[in-house]
């Protein structure tokens, strides 16, 4: 039987080498390119879906303010009978000589019909797209709290949520109007130091 020489044999038992710490090296290397890579691609993607998002939320209230306008005797009604607009606040309720504290139905219907033509033209555009989203996530909470609660009403809110938070994207007139006119406190400061 032959003697087993084991000194010759390359040790593997041994995490310090420094062959092994290179292949961690690189093993790690290729995680952080992978990762970055992923993080890219996702940034690439995050304006297509903030535009799907404005695009859905504007097709929502558009539509409904396009029926409201079509039959807007039926709309005046609805807005008598089937849902008043509450949370009037008191100031401004004895200012209007209004004792029930809601709304008259002429006066929230053209404010509910108006928010839902024009704020979805606005989100869509991107042109004052924190403001759109802001007004059409208050009607959103007007409906969901005074009216019908529905948890349609809740993934509305969320939409509506991320656009007011990360404002709509670049694919935006407001990306275009920030690029172009906003100057960051820091770059004003140097290019006055340069002048």
């Amino acid at each position: 039987m032959s003697k087993k020489n084991y000194k010759n044999k390359p040790s593997n038992t041994n995490k310090n080498s420094p062959k092994a710490v290179q292949e961690k090296k690189s093993y790690c290397d290729c995680l952080l390119r992978l990762a970055s890579c992923k993080i890219w691609c996702l940034d690439v993607l995050a304006p297509a879906v903030l535009i799907l998002a404005r695009l859905q939320m504007a097709n929502i209230f558009f539509t409904s303010g396009m029926l409201k306008v079509k039959d807007w005797s039926n709309t005046l009604l609805l807005f008598e009978a089937e849902h008043p607009v509450p949370f009037l606040p008191k100031g401004l309720a004895d200012m209007l000589s209004i004792t029930n504290n809601h709304l008259p139905a002429n006066v929230a219907a053209c404010m509910g019909t108006f928010t839902e033509l024009v704020m979805p033209v606005l989100l869509v555009l991107g042109l004052g797209g924190r403001l759109a989203a802001f007004l059409m996530l208050v009607m959103t909470a007007v409906i969901q709290f005074s009216y019908q609660e529905s948890m349609e009403h809740v993934y509305w809110a969320l939409l509506l949520g991320i656009i007011l938070t990360q404002g709509p994207g670049k694919w935006s007139f407001d990306y275009l109007i920030r690029k172009r006119f906003y100057c960051p406190p820091q770059c004003c400061k140097k290019d006055k130091a340069k002048a």
